[in-house]
């Protein structure tokens, strides 16, 4: 309700004025402006002052087009004043029935008026809106401006459509207006637009105003969507400014293609039609980029499958001007774009009152924004066919519209924040927490578990610090010496730590990732050492299961405390038969891990002391004793020239 009351208030301030006295308009080719005060500015309501389009009938001659100033003056002189056509100004010939036939859009005419001026001293200056698609205009025989080249034919003709200003070389109590208009690349032709008349001053003031406007939308539009793809950039989990930043640059460029296109002033070296394309493109992309802004803000009001056919008809209309058609077949995408505009007041009307019922954020904000830049287009539209005599409000509208979804990203921005310093000091109360409850734990404990348990974690955390720091040392001897094999050893590397680090907190893990772990560990060393040491597995099936790394420690023992070398290794781990194996409680499985060297090595004196006490033989023990407590037993030693281990764990 508080919105309808808002835009009631609104049309009654900007639509309900009462019609002004009807301004002058060409009669049989000539408008009389003797009467005409231009000295007052113009206003809001009152439009008998200032500034006056020169709107009304005009001569119309089809398929001429006489530039030669004394060809023109022949024409008129001699043409048969019962068959001159009257066009009314402004209009489209394709429109225009001469001796009962519709004229084509393609093709060139000449228009003519006779204006009446009061005697003044005062120069004058003329306000050209574009016409379709080129066009040059004769005041009093003298060429005064063109917008591309009028021809007649496509080859000879150049387009071009572009808003301007151009001064009256000389007064003059009687001026006669010649336009001749050419179009071989539009679906609509002629005289579609306003020409304006006033002092000087009056229109380059009006001029300057507008340009300075569009200039100022661009900059608010470009900035705000730098402001908003940074927010992106910052929080990717969120999508809403990324769509929003692309809607605010499609329509910066859509701005400053469109009218005075001062698009082509900013980079001059870009053809005129494509910046004629851009337009739809700009169009067509902006509305896709708006419905997924619409989701994104609300996906629980919206319908996916609306979503997805607007989306996807508007990226594939927003090519067919570049890839599939050319572009001056436009009137499908003309009435394609408008039906989609009318669905889209339609459904992001649909989708904004249901979010304001479930009270979701913003809601109520964009749907003043939406409603204002819709009225304010209706107000355009009226305004143009005459029905209200207000002003042009929509770029106030848009703007209106821009500033309300600002203000909803902002309001979203704040609420994620607040939310995350909630998150973040809930967390902080939770974490000490935690602490607390695991401090009474550890006190509850009895104080040799603790130690035991203590003493395990320790034996986990250092065991893999001392592989790293083993295979870095590896790693940095073989870059200095054989690059190119450094980087295999990268990639081997690379797949022991990966597999280290996930199974190293597991308490056991299958044998055949036990195996795979110990073979990394062999290829680097056969790639640091220019050797061969291999692992063989006999009578394993893979499936057993076994606390992780202990075979890899084995391994690394055999090269770091063992022996001196210069030979080859050969590993072998053989599944035992408890049953033949005397000492061996038969509940048991046990293995067997073999290290046999060839005749090139030299055995350390105190190699069996560090094998014994080193750290590795600790988290072996430590680690059977965390799996198999009280099921396991492990022995190790030298038999003849072969380091044989012997593992064995309860079944």
């Amino acid at each position: 309700m508080k919105i309808l009351l808002i835009l009631i208030l609104f049309m009654t301030l900007f639509c309900s004025g009462e019609k002004p006295d009807k301004k002058p308009v060409a009669r049989k080719g000539v408008i009389d402006l003797k009467n005409w005060n231009f000295n007052s500015p113009d206003s809001l309501l009152n439009s008998n002052s200032g500034i006056i389009e020169l709107d009304g009938e005009w001569e119309f001659y089809w398929n001429e087009l006489l530039e030669d100033k004394e060809e023109r003056n022949n024409f008129f002189k001699n043409f048969n004043k019962d068959n001159t056509y009257y066009a009314q100004i402004p209009s489209e010939w394709q429109n225009y029935k001469i001796d009962n036939q519709k004229l084509p859009s393609m093709g060139y005419a000449m228009y003519r008026v006779k204006v009446l001026l009061p005697k003044t001293e005062t120069p004058f200056s003329f306000a050209m809106a574009d016409v379709c698609m080129s066009y040059s205009i004769y005041v009093n025989g003298e060429l005064h401006q063109t917008n591309g080249k009028v021809g007649k034919s496509e080859e000879d003709a150049i387009p071009f459509q572009r808003h301007g200003i151009f001064p009256l070389k000389k007064n003059a109590e009687e001026l006669e207006i010649v336009i001749l208009i050419s179009n071989f690349y539009h679906s609509r032709a002629g005289f579609w637009n306003k020409i304006s008349l006033g002092y000087r001053n009056q229109i380059e003031t009006k001029f300057k105003n507008k340009i300075a406007w569009t200039y100022f939308t661009f900059g608010t539009l470009f900035i705000m969507s730098l402001y908003h793809f940074a927010f992106y950039a910052l929080r990717r989990k969120d999508k809403s400014p990324f769509y929003f930043g692309a809607i605010c640059i499609l329509l910066a460029i859509r701005t400053i293609s469109m009218e005075e296109r001062v698009f082509m002033d900013i980079i001059n070296i870009i053809p005129f039609k494509a910046v004629y394309k851009l337009e739809f493109f700009t169009a067509f992309q902006a509305v896709a980029f708006f419905f997924l802004f619409l989701h994104s803000l609300y996906p629980n009001e919206s319908h996916p499958s609306m979503l997805k056919f607007i989306f996807y008809f508007s990226m594939i209309s927003s090519c067919v001007p570049f890839l599939f058609i050319p572009y001056y077949f436009d009137r499908l995408l003309l009435i394609s774009l408008e039906m989609l505009i009318v669905v889209s007041i339609v459904y992001s009307g649909f989708v904004l009152i249901r979010a304001v019922k479930n009270k979701r954020t913003g809601a109520v904000i964009f749907l003043i924004g939406i409603l204002l830049h819709y009225v304010t287009m209706i107000n355009d539209v009226l305004y143009g066919n005459a029905i209200i005599y207000t002003a042009h409000l929509s770029i106030y509208g848009f703007l209106s519209f821009v500033l309300s979804q600002s203000i909803v990203l902002a309001i979203r921005f704040t609420n994620a924040f607040a939310l995350e310093e909630k998150y973040n000091i809930a967390q902080k109360e939770v974490d000490a927490a935690k602490q607390r409850l695991l401090e009474k734990e550890i006190q509850l404990k009895e104080s040799e578990t603790v130690k035991k348990k203590l003493e395990l974690g320790m034996l986990k955390q250092t065991i893999q610090p001392h592989f790293l720091m083993n295979s870095l040392s590896t790693l940095l001897g073989l870059i200095r010496e054989n690059p190119v094999a450094a980087g295999k050893l990268v990639n081997s590397l690379g797949v022991e730590i990966r597999t280290m680090l996930d199974v190293s907190s597991e308490k056991v893990i299958p044998l055949s990732i036990e195996l795979e772990i110990c073979r990394s560990y062999l290829e680097i060393m056969t790639i640091r050492l220019e050797r061969k040491f291999t692992l063989k597995a006999e009578d394993i099936i893979g499936s057993e299961e076994i606390p992780p790394l202990i075979l890899q420690t084995l391994v690394e023992n055999a090269f770091s405390h063992s022996i001196r070398y210069t030979g080859n290794i050969e590993f072998i781990l053989r599944k035992m038969d408890v049953s033949v194996t005397n000492g061996n409680n038969p509940s048991q499985i046990l293995y067997e891990f073999r290290c046999n060297y060839d005749d090139s090595y030299i055995i350390k004196t105190n190699s069996s002391l560090e094998f014994r006490k080193g750290t590795g033989t600790l988290y072996i023990k430590s680690r059977l004793e965390e799996s198999y407590p009280g099921q396991w037993n492990f022995s190790q030693g030298w038999e003849d020239k072969t380091w044989v281990a012997r593992i064995g764990v309860g079944i």
